[in-house]
């Protein structure tokens, strides 16, 4: 990494997670660059090794500005990362044209319940299948849709095989277009124990979903502007879940109402354009400092 700075001679290095963040810190000293690193995920709930818990809380306060996804994860890191020069906060965007995908709903005889994520222990989807097991008989033209895959993906077919719920719960795999499982569905459900900044939430609002999710650590509240624009749950209240879903399930002006909602909220705080101004301005800003 050095010999290549030392060729291209940039102004500005953006690195992210932590590894690499680490890689380029140890790479630019006594090299006439700047730095800005950035943390795409809730240090608290991170899975990485204590070798680099260390190295980031010593180095990290050799970059000049580390970046970070929402304000929950600027006042942990100002606790975890001690001596940072400067943070930022800056989110991911919404990247596709809303003119162009929107929420349709499902206009067959059959609704979705949407899940969308990777399968795995964290992702908490077993809460879901539950959920949906309660909610089956009384919304027999619903199903369970779940994309992704993972480590959970045979325990989860399992548990749907013992639920009885073989025909009501799709496993579509991974997806490269995820905006179109989100407007081919009714309500998008995340449960997960912890986040960073969830774009699943993000997406599925922007296209005018609307969202029952967990107030998990951390992103969900900030996103929907404390469960203003999307239902959130108190976590693993499994019982909680089960009511939120069924009261959307039954009322389809309170579908339509809260994902249009959220939509217009998101757009307005998270659009490319926007994201990519507060990008440059701390580029800019960055470059200029002494």
């Amino acid at each position: 990494i050095r010999k290549i700075i030392n060729k291209i001679l940039p102004d500005i290095i953006i690195s992210f997670l932590p590894n690499v963040n680490i890689a380029a810190i140890l790479a630019i000293p006594f090299i006439n660059v700047k730095l800005i690193i950035s943390e795409r995920s809730d240090p608290r709930v991170q899975d990485i090794s204590l070798f680099w818990k260390i190295s980031r809380k010593i180095l990290y306060r050799f970059s000049d500005c580390l970046v970070v996804q929402n304000q929950s994860n600027l006042a942990i890191s100002r606790m975890l990362f001690p001596g940072l020069k400067n943070i930022s906060v800056i989110p991911n965007p919404i990247s596709f044209n809303r003119q162009n995908l929107s929420h349709s709903s499902n206009k067959g005889s059959r609704k979705n319940l949407l899940s969308i994520g990777r399968l795995a222990s964290e992702k908490q989807v077993d809460h879901i299948i539950n959920a949906f097991f309660l909610l089956s008989t009384e919304f027999s033209s619903w199903d369970l849709v779940v994309y992704g895959s993972g480590p959970q993906e045979a325990t989860l077919k399992k548990m749907v095989n013992e639920l009885g719920l073989s025909t009501r719960v799709k496993f579509m795999g991974a997806t490269s277009h995820p905006y179109i499982a989100y407007a081919q569905s009714d309500i998008f459900v995340m449960t997960s124990s912890g986040e960073g900044f969830p774009n699943t939430l993000l997406e599925a609002m922007a296209v005018g979903l609307p969202s029952v999710v967990y107030d998990c650590i951390s992103g969900p509240r900030e996103i929907s502007e404390n469960g203003k624009f999307a239902i959130l749950v108190p976590l693993n209240d499994q019982l909680r879940l089960y009511k939120e879903l069924r009261n959307l399930m039954l009322n389809p002006l309170l579908r339509m109402s809260l994902g249009s909602q959220a939509a217009e909220s998101v757009y307005k705080r998270y659009e490319l354009k926007l994201i990519l101004k507060k990008w440059y301005s701390l580029i800019n800003q960055v470059i200029l400092s002494k």
